[in-house]
């Protein structure tokens, strides 16, 4: 047995959980899913300095893009974003998409 997904830490995976790849994923914009993705990489690695001018560049994206990907999510309830008076990014929290969708659910 191969030893690739020993732990997080010497692997670098970024776990999704299956309720976003089968009830989020799927119906949504490919660019959307990778900023979801990569925002969830950040978080999980104890990251809270991200900006929507950082994930464009690194999504090789515009910043009305990421924001449209951002407010997206934030429709399903994946995750809440904070703004300032001048529409400034100044959080994103992001849920766990199980407790999400089993909300929903009920």
């Amino acid at each position: 047995m191969s030893r690739i997904f020993k732990d997080r830490l010497s692997t670098g995976v970024t776990p999704v959980a299956d309720a976003f790849i089968d009830n989020y994923m799927a119906a949504a914009n490919g660019e959307y899913v990778k900023v979801y993705l990569y925002l969830s990489k950040y978080i999980q690695a104890g990251k809270t300095d991200i900006s929507v001018s950082e994930l464009a560049d690194k999504m090789d994206s515009t910043e009305r893009d990421i924001i449209r990907a951002l407010q997206h999510w934030e429709k399903k309830g994946l995750i809440c974003i904070t703004v300032d008076n001048e529409d400034n990014l100044i959080s994103i929290d992001m849920y766990n998409p199980d407790d999400v969708y089993e909300s929903i659910k009920k």
